[in-house]
């Protein structure tokens, strides 16, 4: 069992995109807080803006067609990426943590996929939605953190995950590459670092490249890219009108793909 330390950051789902509340201009009406990353009401602040803004049937699978075939690709990406990790659910002592965990949709996810809930951890800093996740996974254990300072020791995870996290809340250059050290030191020499990012950047949104991803994380190798849903307009278009046709624009399309699962391996130097 992890040995937490008492001493977040924001997961969603994977297709949904939040931006700095803005005016009618869309500049930003306000900078985030000086540390450089959304701290817990600032997150609050920005989900009820976009509920607001976007509606609340956005991201409702069953309300809203143009959600179903992005949730499904992101789901297939996830699955394609996770391969060769799969062993890892019979792992006697096998630990897993999703930085960012929001209620533990992630989780609760890896669990459909026949990881134990006794082996899932997560971090947020959001102590409202830790308690949602706490009362949805009980067996699972999560905790209000920082992802600047994970909780626990050097070396004590086979796998660790993210959700569109570096896109959307770290704004700042040095405090990506903290969270990212602080994600590459938790977890085991040999075991896995799972990134779910959207690849464009663009109105304050830092892309997460392949390029960017060796930079954040200079010690580990890239074992499998796997493309997710495609870019939200065309995406959700296409799910909404021509839902048939998703997958065949998925595949002969890439530049349409906007986000991809990067599964990483942590080396053992």
């Amino acid at each position: 069992m992890p040995q937490f330390i008492p001493h977040a950051v924001f997961h969603d789902h994977p297709d949904r995109r939040k931006s700095p509340i803005c005016n009618k201009d869309g500049q930003p009406e306000r900078a985030l807080s000086q540390k450089g990353h959304m701290n817990a009401t600032e997150i609050e602040e920005l989900n009820a803006h976009r509920v607001v803004e976007k509606g609340a049937d956005r991201d409702d699978l069953l309300r809203n067609p143009g959600l179903l075939f992005q949730y499904l690709a992101n789901q297939r990406s996830i699955c394609e990426a996770l391969r060769p990790v799969a062993g890892l659910r019979s792992g006697r002592n096998a630990a897993v943590l999703d930085v960012g965990c929001g209620d533990g949709a992630s989780l609760l996810h890896l669990m459909e996929l026949g990881f134990p809930a006794q082996m899932m951890h997560g971090i947020d800093i959001r102590p409202s939605v830790i308690e949602r996740g706490r009362r949805r996974l009980p067996a699972c254990t999560l905790i209000v953190a920082d992802a600047c300072h994970i909780p626990y020791p050097d070396a004590t995870f086979d796998l660790v995950i993210e959700s569109t996290m570096f896109v959307q809340e770290v704004t700042e250059a040095p405090i990506r590459a903290s969270i990212a050290r602080e994600m590459a030191r938790v977890t085991k020499p040999g075991g896995f670092l799972l990134i779910v990012d959207w690849r464009y950047g663009g109105r304050g949104y830092q892309a997460v490249t392949q390029r960017r991803l060796r930079s954040l994380y200079p010690g580990c190798d890239i074992v499998r890219s796997v493309g997710g849903a495609l870019i939200p307009p065309v995406g959700r278009a296409v799910s909404r009108w021509c839902p048939s046709l998703y997958f065949l624009i998925h595949r002969w399309c890439p530049p349409l793909i906007g986000l991809k699962a990067n599964l990483l391996c942590k080396s053992f130097a």
